[in-house]
């Protein structure tokens, strides 16, 4: 694979906004990035696949919330427990989802 081909793959995966996708657009001439950025722009406009992505997101904070109250009780530090579930960690958060 070429360093262009491999560089609009990864522009494609690292894509953030509308002007990311659109800058991408018009600077490659590789066919499947192009079909790829018309999927991307199809799956973000279904308000059902959203839906589906917050309430994922909803369970992954759960999880991490009732992991944490576990760690907690077992000793780990907010500091470890934050470096342990990353994003999803809620520092100080007691087991009704409270601080």
């Amino acid at each position: 694979m070429s360093n262009k081909r491999m560089e609009d793959w990864l522009n494609l995966i690292n894509a953030e906004t509308e002007g990311d996708l659109q800058e991408l657009e018009a600077s490659t001439d590789i066919p499947e990035v192009k079909q790829a950025i018309a999927i991307v722009r199809e799956l973000s406009a279904d308000e059902s696949v959203w839906e589906e992505v917050r309430q994922r997101e909803a369970e992954l904070r759960e999880e991490a919330r009732v992991k944490a109250a576990e760690m907690r009780k077992q000793g780990y530090t907010e500091e470890q427990i934050k470096e342990r579930l990353g994003e999803y960690y809620s520092e100080g958060e007691n087991e009704n989802g409270t601080v």
